[in-house]
């Protein structure tokens, strides 16, 4: 699947042995399956892998949707924003997004004890 995604040797190889590869490929695959362009795919892997090492994600822990919230926080804001950037809110919410979708898929997002108004968040 990153074969297909990217065409420079290292971004593949990042993304085939960075963690939680084999759960990622799973999602962009079923992305793939569902219909999806191959940009929103690639989007959505550059995501996924971003979340994976901010988060300090591994095969064991279940992911509560308060953690997810605070990294889209912390990546929107950085201070290396990339020239293309949408700005801090957008990208929030991409992230946030991606990820909620990708770890639901996984089968490893746990609710958080947060509010009615803020179940939405991740939806």
């Amino acid at each position: 699947m990153f074969d297909t995604l990217y065409r420079c040797p290292r971004t593949i190889a990042r993304h085939e042995n960075g963690p939680l590869n084999e759960s990622r490929r799973r999602y962009l695959e079923h992305l793939g399956a569902q219909g999806a362009a191959l940009h929103t795919i690639r989007a959505a892997a550059g995501v996924i892998y971003r979340a994976t090492i901010m988060m300090k994600l591994d095969e064991s822990s279940p992911v509560e949707r308060r953690d997810v919230e605070r990294a889209a926080k912390q990546w929107a804001h950085r201070w290396y924003r990339n020239a293309s950037s949408r700005g801090p809110e957008q990208t929030d919410k991409e992230f946030r997004q991606t990820t909620c979708n990708w770890l639901r898929f996984a089968g490893r997002l746990w609710p958080s004890q947060l509010g009615r108004d803020d179940l939405h968040r991740c939806s």
